[in-house]
């Protein structure tokens, strides 16, 4: 167990100033953070924003490890094949700082609990499997009307692609949207050509069978959703310390290290976009699926 007595929080954190000040520190502590989902990027937010410092979580995941998790999702081992991922994630936190205060809960968001849970954060990280997308609207709507800045990262190939929503940038539905597609495929794609706009993770995916978007399967790496969790905290980090310049949706940033290629596109118009029209269409037609559901 994690020994309260012993643990110091100016020490534990002290390697970071230097990049922060003392009181930007102390300003990450109070922070209180939310998270829809503890597995691929979830997990990996939450461990990289604990041992940033932060100190205030509310977490929600209703699924368990399994085998087919290991590649990406943290602390997924044999240990904890079959254990509840927001607990495990829960204790991976409290052994980095014991004096974390968690709010976990092994089950999953409803529209009923959105309200609160907006009120209980001043700052969400989209850790939501890519396929629910009925949920990730009612969040993103909610969030909007509690004014709370939240941030969604798709971790594509060795790379992420980030998008940063509050009440003063392009809201979620107009940027994607999502809530006019009727199946679920295609508002995969509708997703996925929103996340990552410029696509340039096609160039080294070198088996398109292994993507089934209508048995919701997807391949991803590992390398991917670190580099997520990286995107997604430094622009936390900015937005809560209000350093610098900040883009907003539907600004995007994506960054791939594979390519060696940094690129930050403004989708003007968002879903309407007619390129974003087209590139909804090719994927259509790449993914042997009918243009009509598409348009």
């Amino acid at each position: 167990m994690p020994d309260h007595d012993r643990f110091s929080p100016n020490l534990a954190f002290s390697r970071n100033i230097g990049w922060l000040t003392a009181k930007e520190q102390e300003r990450i502590a109070q922070v209180r953070v939310g998270i829809l989902g503890a597995g691929g990027v979830g997990g990996q937010y939450a461990e990289i924003l604990a041992r940033l410092g932060v100190s205030h979580f509310v977490i929600w995941d209703p699924d368990e490890f399994s085998i087919e998790n290991t590649n990406r999702q943290n602390q997924c081992q044999a240990s904890t094949y079959g254990k509840k991922k927001v607990e495990v994630i829960a204790e991976l936190i409290r052994d980095i700082n014991p004096l974390a205060v968690i709010h976990s809960y092994p089950k999953a968001m409803t529209d009923e609990k959105l309200d609160e849970f907006c009120q209980a954060i001043d700052f969400y990280f989209d850790g939501l499997d890519f396929f629910e997308t009925d949920i990730r609207i009612s969040v993103f709507r909610a969030l909007r009307r509690h004014r709370r800045p939240a941030i969604t990262v798709a971790p594509v190939g060795t790379g992420a692609s980030a998008l940063l929503f509050t009440s003063e940038s392009m809201s979620f539905d107009d940027y994607f949207g999502l809530h006019l597609a009727k199946d679920h495929v295609t508002r995969s794609i509708y997703f996925l050509t929103g996340l990552t706009p410029t696509l340039m993770q096609r160039r080294y995916l070198v088996d398109q069978s292994r993507t089934d978007l209508a048995k919701k399967q997807v391949p991803s790496l590992g390398i991917g959703v670190y580099t997520a969790a990286s995107l997604a905290a430094t622009t936390f980090l900015k937005v809560i310390l209000q350093r610098g310049t900040v883009k907003l949706a539907p600004w995007s940033l994506h960054f791939d290290p594979y390519l060696g290629t940094l690129k930050s596109r403004y989708t003007f118009g968002g879903y309407k976009n007619p390129v974003q029209r087209l590139k909804r269409w090719i994927a259509m037609q790449v993914l042997k699926i009918s243009s009509r559901s598409a348009s």
